[in-house]
């Protein structure tokens, strides 16, 4: 990242400091890959109140969650579920399959048995 001169920080965000430092207000672009889901509500709150129009991009472990900060515009990635889907297109690979292209639709539409006749 640095050959391109961008920045990636890490520390604490719910210490002022950290989120100074991040220059939230003339960033391009905001990755949040943490395990507190308060502390990545917290930045996201104060990335908007800087910059309202700022991407977001972040990881949570919850169904619950990921459904808060999509209703907030944050883009949230399911650890697990992209856990899964890269294990299965790794083994399909392995096996010699054609790998199926998936949606974040799809994943949340319920499966239908097909009738047997």
């Amino acid at each position: 990242m640095s050959r391109r001169s961008m920045r990636a920080l890490h520390g604490d965000v719910l210490e002022y400091g950290t989120l100074k430092e991040m220059h939230l207000d003339t960033a391009r672009l905001l990755v949040a890959a943490m395990s507190d889901s308060l502390a990545t509500r917290h930045l996201v709150e104060q990335a908007y109140r800087q910059h309202p129009e700022l991407p977001i991009i972040a990881r949570t472990h919850s169904e619950p969650e990921r459904t808060y900060l999509r209703e907030h515009r944050v883009d949230a990635i399911l650890a697990e579920q992209e856990l899964a889907l890269t294990m299965n297109r790794h083994a399909m690979a392995l096996l010699g399959c054609a790998l199926p292209v998936i949606d974040d639709d799809a994943i949340h539409r319920p499966v239908v048995p097909e009738q047997v006749g």
